[in-house]
């Protein structure tokens, strides 16, 4: 499987409100640097589009698990469309002015239908990565078409992608010092298996493969992600306060400094993962395996450690409450 660093960058220039002179409408959907404080919205997977009167909002992180064309059928995952097709429908309620560019090496499109008219408002392909649009407020369907061929040789047969608010936009815009509540600009990106920093609370990732994603400084705080793969993953900073890690697999992950409080990992494997300073403090290791995981100043106060495997781990700096 190709490792993917494409990026797509939404910028919506202006939103048109109903209300203009109050901005009745809009100040929940844009974050605000001078006063009001943003809405924060909940990070949705297609699991959650099963609920067919579900509609996303431009604000709202959504995970798509894309999977590769002609792959096989994985009955443990929700899909919302065929496969190596999802479709996400979105609701906006103004009328926003969108700038968008999709990366040279992204392997898959992404085309915006109005769900009344099935007009095509945008459509994104190598060929054609940049685009100025306008969506009028109304129902939408966004279509991600995968462009890559299943393998049997790739170690995974789907691309991950989040669709979330960009942090860092006040560094990105041709305009940074416009990125306030005012001017309402909005920045997004469409990324591969990147969410550093994101709000993934309550999120259900369970029996999903994230091998190798960078979920760094994210908030994983009562997430399902049982039986979930997360070897070599970016964990550095994470919070999994109460989250359900039953049998997930950590490989080798770097979980510096993560958080683990009251967490539930049973069985989980941690073998050969970066442990330094993470805070176990009162979680479920019963059966967990920390073979050859480095777990300096890591903290196991209070954790449960019934059949813990312990074999062969590095300690630079005694780690708190080990036995």
């Amino acid at each position: 499987m190709k490792t993917l660093n494409s990026i797509l960058i939404l910028i919506a220039l202006a939103a048109v409100c109903i209300y203009a002179v109050t901005f009745t409408g809009c100040s929940d959907t844009i974050t605000s640097s001078i006063g009001t404080a943003p809405k924060t919205y909940k990070a949705l997977t297609e699991r959650d589009f099963a609920d067919k009167n579900l509609k996303a909002e431009p604000d709202e992180i959504i995970i798509v698990n894309l999977e590769d064309l002609h792959s096989p059928i994985d009955p443990l995952i929700f899909d919302t469309d065929l496969i190596g097709i999802d479709i996400i429908p979105y609701t906006y309620i103004d009328t926003v002015e969108q700038t968008l560019t999709i990366g040279d090496s992204s392997y898959f499109t992404i085309s915006l239908i109005n769900e009344n008219t099935k007009q095509v408002v945008y459509e994104l392909t190598l060929q054609h990565n940049n685009i100025t649009v306008t969506v009028p407020a109304g129902d939408y369907l966004m279509v991600i078409t995968s462009l890559e061929e299943y393998k049997q040789s790739d170690s995974s047969a789907s691309q991950l992608i989040f669709i979330q608010p960009d942090t860092d936009a006040k560094n990105k815009g041709n305009h940074p010092e416009e990125v306030d509540y005012n001017t309402r600009l909005l920045y997004r990106f469409f990324q591969t298996n990147r969410c550093s920093g994101c709000d993934l609370t309550n999120v259900n990732l369970s029996n999903q493969t994230l091998n190798g994603a960078d979920l760094s400084w994210a908030n994983l705080n009562n997430a399902k992600l049982r039986r979930t793969n997360l070897s070599n993953a970016n964990l550095n900073g994470t919070r999994f306060i109460s989250a359900d890690l039953t049998l997930a697999n950590l490989h080798r992950s770097n979980s510096e400094d993560a958080r683990f409080t009251n967490a539930k990992l049973e069985a989980a494997n941690l073998t050969n993962a970066n442990l330094k300073g993470t805070n176990f403090e009162n979680a479920n290791l019963t059966d967990a395996d920390l073979s050859f995981a480095n777990i300096s100043n890591a903290n196991f106060c209070g954790a449960t450690k019934t059949f813990m495997i312990r074999t062969g781990v590095i300690i630079n700096s005694y780690p708190y409450c080990w036995y």
